[in-house]
């Protein structure tokens, strides 16, 4: 109850010059909130504020999601535009290389010699591994009853190959100095779930250096790659010597290619996994690395489950190996990350339906139903020295060198130390029957001409996981 004051005028007669208020109290009533309605009110409005922080929270990871899945885009963009222009680069006729050297030589009137081949290589490695399904212990989900995750695709092939580019020359170091070469070797690979572009200055003319030769360690540490980005080649004092296109059809020329190993300089393998592994740049740079003898140090984890674990790595990376983490340069061959297929594919005969498509090489190798068994690309490719393949399936430019010089290969020895007999398939006699194949002693492991590739390449992106594809085809016609 509270009390106030209300003012009342009162009139008097007409006779009086005065007005007066008379002053009454009286009783003014006023509603209030009570406590239960506060405690309403206040929970009301906890509820409205939870609501739009929410909404501010949802709002925030949405658009953190889509930068990031827009960053992934455009880094995936930039892989698929380098890769394209890559390949536009390529010299054609080394993927008819193999079928014509089989057809020229076979004709009686055919005087086939390495001069008749193309400089330069291309390589297509169809790893071990094959997809996920093949080898449910590489990646996995640990949390469901599929053995393996569908997501991920082959991680294990390498696509590597010569390029000439007159308009946009490839920059790298000579001397720690940057340099420009029309022509340069490219190896595209994954390690872990990264994947890499390795790119290997080649001597055009451009570069100046014709007859230079290197020493294996570069200068105050590390090794020749730490201040180098050629492609090199070893002699036997141990210098090495700048690659010309030329010397790059032979493999125990190129890159990541262990010499010492075997006859045909076979795939890069990790000597105790079997596992194809070309080195990156973090490896190569280490003072311990020995050019043209050494493969990469890491292997696969044995398990990857990138749902519920994204960071998860598949192997060690650009910061694997010795020296890799003290490295500047580490990392600088990195194109993409978070790869969970980097899937290499060659336009061939589906022996199921009778109808060319896109198929892994060797992928029906392990039907003998349905395996061709002719050296096509679905088949296992030619088994080399009458021992069984020593190669994986892998399309290869190759060199008539190797059958030239069988009796010097077949003893491990370098072809260039001396000129050792022919084979006798080079026999005048015998002729007609270099058109088989199986009568060479060092054939291409595949014959049939390469038109056209495929690569696919899926990326998963942690924070959204989000998963991106980009394919990218390439006739050679």
């Amino acid at each position: 109850m509270r009390f106030g004051v209300k003012w009342k005028r009162v009139v008097l007669p007409s006779h009086s010059f005065v007005s007066i208020f008379a002053m009454q109290t009286t009783k003014i009533s006023a509603k209030a909130f009570t406590l239960i309605e506060l405690m309403i009110a206040m929970a009301i409005s906890l509820i409205l504020m939870l609501g739009v922080a929410t909404l501010f929270q949802s709002v925030g990871t949405a658009l953190n999601d889509a930068q990031a899945t827009l960053l992934l885009n455009n880094e995936m963009s930039h892989a698929q535009i380098t890769l394209m222009r890559d390949l536009a680069g390529v010299e054609p006729l080394l993927l008819s290389q193999p079928s014509r050297m089989i057809a020229d030589v076979g004709a009686s009137d055919a005087d086939y010699d390495d001069e008749d081949e193309v400089g330069g290589y291309f390589t297509i490695v169809e790893g071990p591994g094959g997809t996920p399904d093949k080898n449910a212990n590489i990646f996995k989900t640990d949390n469901t009853n599929v053995p393996y995750d569908q997501t991920v695709g082959d991680v294990d092939d390498i696509l590597a190959f010569t390029v000439t580019n007159a308009n946009t020359p490839f920059r790298g170091l000579v001397n720690g100095q940057l340099r420009e070469s029309r022509s340069a070797e490219v190896i595209y690979f994954v390690r872990g779930n990264t994947l890499y572009r390795r790119v290997l200055l080649v001597d055009d003319g451009m570069l100046n250096i014709e007859g230079e030769s290197y020493p294996a360690a570069s200068e105050g540490g590390g090794s020749f790659y730490r201040l180098n980005d050629l492609s090199v080649r070893k002699r036997a004092n141990g210098e090495l010597r700048p690659n010309l296109l030329t010397d790059l059809k032979f493999r125990r020329n190129r890159f990541g290619h262990n010499t010492r190993l075997d006859k045909f300089a076979l795939s890069p393998l990790n000597e105790a996994e079997k596992w194809p592994l070309m080195p990156t740049l973090g490896e190569t740079v280490s003072e311990d690395w020995n050019v043209g003898e050494k493969g990469a140090t890491t292997v696969p984890l044995p398990e990857i489950d990138l749902w519920n674990n994204p960071g998860q790595t598949a192997a060690d990376e650009s910061q694997s190996g010795p020296g890799g983490q003290l490295s500047r340069r580490a990392g600088e061959d990195i194109i993409l990350t978070n790869v969970i297929s980097f899937d290499v594919k060659v336009w061939g005969l589906d022996p199921v339906t009778g109808t060319n498509r896109y198929i892994n090489l060797g992928e029906f190798a392990e039907n003998s139903a349905l395996d061709p068994d002719d050296g096509s690309f679905g088949s296992a490719g030619n088994v080399l020295d009458g021992g069984g393949p020593v190669l994986l399936s892998e399309f290869d430019s190759w060199s008539i060198e190797y059958e030239k010089h069988y009796q010097d290969v077949a003893t491990q020895n370098a072809i260039d130390a001396g000129e050792p007999p022919y084979t006798s398939l080079f026999d005048p006699s015998r002729n007609a029957e270099r058109t088989y194949v199986e009568n060479w002693e060092c054939p291409p492991p595949y014959t049939e001409v390469l038109t056209s590739v495929e690569i696919t390449i899926r990326c998963f992106e942690p924070r959204s996981k989000n998963i991106r594809q980009i394919r990218v085809t390439h006739s050679f016609e």
